[in-house]
């Protein structure tokens, strides 16, 4: 499954996230990137993943949204609303498969405020579900899913069962209800 976080700079969440996730969960293909030109990554990022032994998974330098291949992705991790706009105005149907985890940029933060997102962060990558029996999920994702856990119903009708159930949003499912529908559709096709 690959997966792609996306931030305002790609200079600190986003590439935390990253490193965060490829250090717990080597199953997975990782990214992240920015929704405008890069700034370096943050020396705060930096140093919380020394903290974490994650500092080995971090990329070298940010990159932009421009420089990725959206329909490639599995999940689209947004940090905040306005970067989930960025992806869909580059990739429509990329839509469906763009989460919200709604975290403040710690980059400026005040450090205490900064370490709870950091926090926050880490325990949303954490709370990602593992995929399913390898025999049973091989080429999973190789076909794009028949239906999608998100529609136009969550704007006309109201959210679906699948966003009622989120904790984080009505309006955008936590990453493990949409990690867990895919799973649950790819083993039915």
């Amino acid at each position: 499954m690959k997966i792609l976080f996306v931030c305002s700079g790609n200079a600190h969440r986003s590439p935390l996230a990253e490193a965060l996730l490829k250090k717990l969960r080597p199953d997975l293909t990782v990214d992240s990137a920015g929704i405008r030109t890069p700034i370096p990554i943050s020396e705060e990022a930096r140093a919380y993943l020394r903290r974490q032994d994650a500092e080995q998974y971090l990329k070298k330098t940010p990159e932009t949204l421009d420089s990725k291949q959206l329909k490639d992705y599995d999940l689209i991790v947004a940090m905040q609303q306005r970067h989930k706009i960025a992806v869909t105005i580059r990739c429509p149907e990329c839509e469906n498969k763009t989460v919200v985890w709604d975290i403040e940029d710690p980059y400026d933060m005040p450090r205490e405020d900064a370490e709870k997102s950091i926090r926050r962060l880490k325990r949303k990558s954490k709370n990602l579900p593992r995929p399913c029996d390898p025999q049973k999920s091989r080429n999973s994702f190789s076909q794009p899913p028949r239906f999608s856990p998100f529609s136009l119903r969550d704007r006309k009708l109201g959210p679906s069962p699948l966003a009622r159930q989120s904790r984080h949003s009505t309006l955008s499912p936590s990453p493990s209800h949409v990690l867990n529908s895919l799973l649950m559709m790819r083993r039915t096709i």
